[in-house]
């Protein structure tokens, strides 16, 4: 007989896997979040730099993904485990090629000073359409001055 928190930790990651990562994935899609939407502007660009540390941890993640590979399996003795060690091994393969867009993404967002946005005003309730910046502080407003962005409100 196995011990209660063996039990315990199969539901936890089942549950992860069954209901938190699609729903991450959605919310990485955006359409949970309509009445608010950023987007970077097309100018945005990674330096070198950054293009770097986006290689190097994709990599460490995929040399620590190898190095589950490395482990013999058959040491854990039980079918049952020596299941789940396998199907470890391709859901963390999997999760390193997901994430790249995302760390991509974000990024991107990050090194801009501007991003463009679609909502909806939180005071008037009117579809609003604007460019927010950011402050030296790191903070972000919405640029109120016309002048530095290209929009044209009909």
């Amino acid at each position: 007989m196995e011990p209660g928190y063996i039990h315990s930790n199969i539901a936890i990651s089942s549950f992860i896997l069954l209901i938190y990562q699609p729903k991450s994935f959605l919310l990485h899609l955006g359409h949970s979040y309509d009445d608010f939407q950023l987007f970077h502007v097309k100018t945005a660009r990674l330096s070198k730099t950054q293009w770097l540390l986006l290689f190097l941890f994709h990599t460490l993640l995929s040399v620590g993904c190898y190095g589950l590979f490395c482990i013999d399996a058959n040491t854990l003795k039980k079918d049952g485990l020596i299941d789940n060690f396998h199907f470890i091994r391709y859901v963390c393969i999997a999760i390193n090629l997901f994430s790249i867009p995302m760390t991509y993404q974000s990024l991107l967002a990050w090194s801009s000073d501007k991003l463009q946005f679609v909502g909806i005003h939180p005071e008037t309730k009117l579809h609003w359409t604007g460019v927010m910046r950011k402050m030296e502080d790191g903070n972000w407003e919405v640029d109120q001055s016309p002048g530095d962005h290209d929009l044209c409100n009909v």
